[in-house]
């Protein structure tokens, strides 16, 4: 496969990712704690990342760890910005809701920009963009569930439990 091909691949994956997450992010939601996508994004990511530093020559010297470190501090800045611009609050049934608004979706582009800016910065590619939106969004989620469970301890285990239940009940479904 060709890297125009991945590239356009990686575009498209990316294209469809960001169009869910912003939708995801600005609808209000059981808040819940599943990690499983993010860590499929930041999987394929990391795979992306590996094809691209074997169809090249360059080291992994100071400067592959000056990257990774740039990465991971941005996608930490940005997570704790757009955790924070959420709202939280528990709704009638007891559980514990979240909603993202404009600001949220602002703080995400714009950490997406810096990112592929960066990215084609080092390497002249966005190969490690979907490592990069798996792990702000984890970073993310967890800290909203850390400030939920910080203003709502009780709401917070009657919605681990409800998520518990629904999961267990779709579980025997299939």
């Amino acid at each position: 496969m060709s890297l125009q091909h991945v590239e356009f691949i990686n575009i498209v994956i990316v294209l469809f990712v960001l169009y869910r997450v912003i939708a995801s992010q600005l609808k209000a939601q059981v808040i819940k704690f599943k990690a499983v996508t993010y860590l499929v994004l930041i999987g394929l990511g990391i795979y992306n990342t590996m094809g691209h530093v074997q169809n090249h020559t360059f080291s992994l010297d100071h400067h592959f760890l000056l990257f990774l470190l740039a990465v991971v501090l941005s996608a930490t800045c940005f997570a704790f910005l757009r955790g924070h611009s959420y709202r939280i609050w528990v709704n009638q049934a007891g559980l514990v809701m979240r909603q993202g608004n404009w600001l949220t979706i602002l703080w995400l582009l714009l950490g997406i920009s810096i990112h592929i800016l960066v990215d084609h910065l080092w390497n002249g590619s966005s190969d490690t963009i979907l490592a990069y939106l798996g792990l702000t969004l984890l970073i993310q989620r967890g800290l909203v569930w850390l400030r939920a469970k910080a203003k709502f301890p009780e709401a917070t285990q009657k919605t681990a439990l409800y998520a518990q239940t629904r999961k267990a009940r779709r579980r025997a479904k299939s």
